[in-house]
């Protein structure tokens, strides 16, 4: 009966001599796997998420948000594989940023970065456009009159065009209002190459751009610049075919002369318009058309016989809508007998 003990003791330290023999000599392939699992990148708090096919990583960046030249991948690669540049690293924010994965067995890939901007078409709402003085800011919502612009002054930039196509970048800046809205605030420099008047829009931002087809924006003079006219005081007696002056102060880009006059029920008819000839700051001279009718009439009456000036100046003045173009008057004032002869 010992014996048959002794004999299994034998086998089983057999056994286990056996099995450490055979533990020792196997050998376990190290892993071939390296492909990128997952794929992010943020910058100013703004993550998006990368699309990943075959050896290329697309990033789909919104036109909201800021453009930025670097930003931090977080890289989930294969099962003991690593990555170069390492998750978490700054890396170059555009197409053709290298990232390498090399596997536990050595074996390596390469992948590439690549940027779109998904950016639609800039919206301009031209029949909102505002209008400014010189030295002052123009302020564009983006909500309602200007859309899908990166707010980034390095990548959008505003000019104003005139009639000669020579274009003139104004200066910007992306602000929030007290209203807390969020508007391109452009700069209007009081400077001799901007005058005042009517100017096309031309907007770049990222890879798209926009121009009006019409001079939609208005540089206005303020109103305390609206010209005055000085009161006629006395008889005025001219020829048709003459010329006649009107004096004042601060006449600018005068026009015709609106000659009007009063019907029955005492509403205005319009008697002419009287071509300009000259103007000065302090004069402005026209021509008596050959054949206005002849006659005395009472300037600055209401009755069938009166006779009444408005002066046209600038349309540039304190405000500017080009879907509705306002014609400034200069008023003429006083009481007088007017004459006109042959």
């Amino acid at each position: 009966m010992q014996s048959t003990y002794t004999f299994k003791g034998i086998l089983a330290g057999a056994g286990i001599i056996a099995m450490a023999a055979c533990s020792k000599d196997t050998e376990y392939a190290k892993y071939p796997y390296n492909a990128i699992e997952t794929f992010a990148v943020t910058a100013n708090g703004f993550t998006v998420q990368g699309a990943i096919d075959k050896d290329s990583i697309t990033v789909y960046w919104p036109t909201y948000v800021a453009q930025p030249t670097n930003v931090t991948a977080k890289v989930t690669p294969s099962e003991k594989a690593t990555v170069t540049p390492a998750s978490g690293a700054s890396v170059d924010f555009k197409t053709g940023t290298k990232f390498t994965v090399k596997a536990e067995n050595g074996t390596t890939k390469d992948y590439f970065l690549k940027v779109v901007f998904n950016q639609p078409p800039i919206q301009l709402y031209e029949l909102a456009i505002p209008s400014a003085e010189k030295g002052a800011v123009a302020n564009f919502d983006l909500n309602s009159i200007l859309k899908y612009v990166i707010e980034d002054t390095v990548q959008t930039k505003f000019y104003l065009v005139g009639n000669n196509n020579v274009s003139h970048q104004m200066k910007i800046a992306f602000v929030t209002t007290p209203q807390n809205a969020r508007v391109l605030a452009v700069h209007i420099p009081n400077s001799a190459d901007i005058v005042e008047g009517a100017y096309k829009i031309r907007i770049t931002s990222g890879l798209s751009s926009y121009q009006s087809d019409g001079f939609i924006f208005g540089v206005v003079y303020p109103n305390a610049a609206f010209p005055k006219a000085d009161n006629i005081t006395s008889a005025v007696s001219v020829k048709r075919g003459t010329n006649i002056t009107f004096t004042g102060k601060g006449f600018v880009d005068m026009k015709e002369a609106r000659v009007f006059g009063y019907n029955a029920n005492w509403m205005e008819v319009e008697l002419g318009k009287w071509e300009l000839v000259s103007y000065t700051a302090t004069t402005a001279t026209y021509k008596i058309p050959t054949d206005f009718p002849t006659g005395t009439y009472d300037f600055g009456d209401w009755s069938t016989t009166a006779i009444g000036f408005q002066l046209r100046t600038s349309d540039f003045i304190g405000n500017y809508n080009w879907a509705n173009i306002r014609k400034n008057y200069v008023n003429v004032g006083g009481f007088v007998k007017f004459t006109i002869t042959e």
